[in-house]
């Protein structure tokens, strides 16, 4: 099953489908601007600048996936 995090655009904060781990938001030059570690469900982007980001993220099962991500 896909991992799916919402909503997307996203005001402040995304919600995962389930517990992942070592979240980081880069800008799209490539830079990390926001990361995360522990076993989360959730993550507030209230403080990013709106605009298109990537996220990666971590699943339980130790696979590293990448989206793209609107902040709003």
């Amino acid at each position: 099953s896909k991992l799916v995090f919402y909503p997307n655009p996203v005001k402040n904060t995304i919600k995962f489908a389930e517990k992942v781990s070592n979240v980081t938001i880069f800008d799209m030059t490539g830079k990390s601007v926001k990361s995360f570690l522990t076993n989360i469900d959730a993550v507030d982007l209230s403080s990013l600048a709106k605009g298109n980001y990537i996220i990666q993220y971590t699943t339980k099962s130790g696979k590293k996936v990448s989206n793209k991500l609107i902040k709003e």
